[in-house]
């Protein structure tokens, strides 16, 4: 059993109205678990991250809240659906799309009961100023400078089998993300420590050959003995500054309650490191976007877009969609369809 698997047979840990005891309990696990299980050792641990993950909870049901009802993907409703018409180019691109997934080809070879599944399909957005032409009434303007939408890169990460289930799936996606944010934060954290440790010694080294008066070149070529007293207590000084540096939290000894203190942190402020939201545009039938005071139609379509600080920060779009099997295309033709393509 891997680390997650108790979370992933949890039903009600997004579904009920009251957060419970037990599913803060649960949660602190989890956080603790990727963060750094020497956590436990920290005096009043789960007490000092009860809050945080509380709060933690109830921002993941807020951005459920925002999640948009899953929309069925197939090659069938494409031409009726202007959000799937704006997503892909043409219908086959859209079940060829999701049949190189490999965790929904993994979804549907281990339950083959199932004739379909929920997944969201992450896509990366481009907005590209070019100019183009646009019907002004009866009249073909040319040369207008106009925004273009596209969405690429395709992702089929994450396959359920139902529409709660893949939001509960989302959720805990969710308060991984932050617990690994805040492993990143105490690992830059540490990497400084020994930036500073490694700083010291060569610090301790230099002053120990100015001492001796054997400063490299200069004590060949003869130095004046006051430049390197100068230089000695410049050292000196700068020993002092590291050594406050060291004895600050998070170095040294006091690492392990400021690792706890920043996982409090992170969980406290869960918006800052990541945001799920919806995003309309009006495009016309070219994926153009239709400006607000343009008396053009065009059609409306609305998708989530999530957030997700760290380095570098990832910025993408997606939606949640239901993909049925008999729509898969086969190995066999991905397969041909890739030895065509490399000629």
């Amino acid at each position: 059993m891997g680390v997650f698997d108790w979370w992933r047979g949890r039903k009600e840990q997004l579904d009920a109205d009251v957060v419970s005891k037990a599913l803060i309990g649960e949660a602190t696990d989890l956080v603790v678990k990727i963060a750094n299980p020497r956590l436990v050792l920290v005096r009043r641990y789960r007490e000092r991250l009860a809050g945080p993950i509380e709060r933690m909870i109830v921002y993941l049901r807020e951005g459920d809240r925002v999640l948009l009802p899953a929309r069925e993907a197939s090659a069938a409703v494409w031409a009726g659906d202007p959000v799937l018409r704006a997503f892909f180019a043409r219908p086959d691109e859209l079940v060829r799309a999701f049949s190189r997934s490999i965790e929904l080809r993994r979804f549907f070879d281990s339950a083959p009961e199932r004739t379909e599944a929920h997944a969201v399909l992450g896509m990366a957005l481009r907005e590209q100023r070019v100019l183009g032409t646009r019907l002004h009434g009866e009249v073909v303007q040319h040369d207008v400078m106009q925004t273009t939408v596209s969405f690429a890169d395709y992702r089929v990460g994450i396959v359920a089998a139902t529409e709660p289930e893949l939001r509960r799936e989302i959720g805990r996606r969710v308060l991984e993300q932050l617990a690994l944010r805040a492993l990143e934060r105490v690992h830059s954290i540490e990497d400084h420590g020994r930036d500073l440790e490694e700083h010291r010694a060569l610090l301790k080294s230099r002053q120990m050959l100015l001492q001796q008066g054997a400063a490299g070149m200069k004590a060949v070529v003869g130095d004046n003995p006051r430049p390197r007293e100068e230089e000695l207590h410049k050292i000196e000084a700068m020993l002092e500054e590291n050594e406050r540096d060291l004895k600050a939290p998070g170095i040294g000894p006091g690492a392990l309650e400021r690792e706890l203190e920043v996982l409090v942190e992170t969980l406290t402020h869960a918006s800052e490191g990541l945001k799920i939201s919806s995003k309309r545009l009006r495009l016309d039938s070219m994926n153009n976007l239709v400006e607000a005071d343009s008396p053009e139609q065009g059609r409306e379509i609305e998708f989530n877009v999530f957030e997700i600080a760290g380095s570098p920060p990832i910025h993408r779009v997606g939606a949640l969609v239901r993909f049925s099997r008999a729509e898969l295309m086969s190995r066999e033709s991905l397969l041909r369809e890739a030895e065509q393509s490399l000629g």
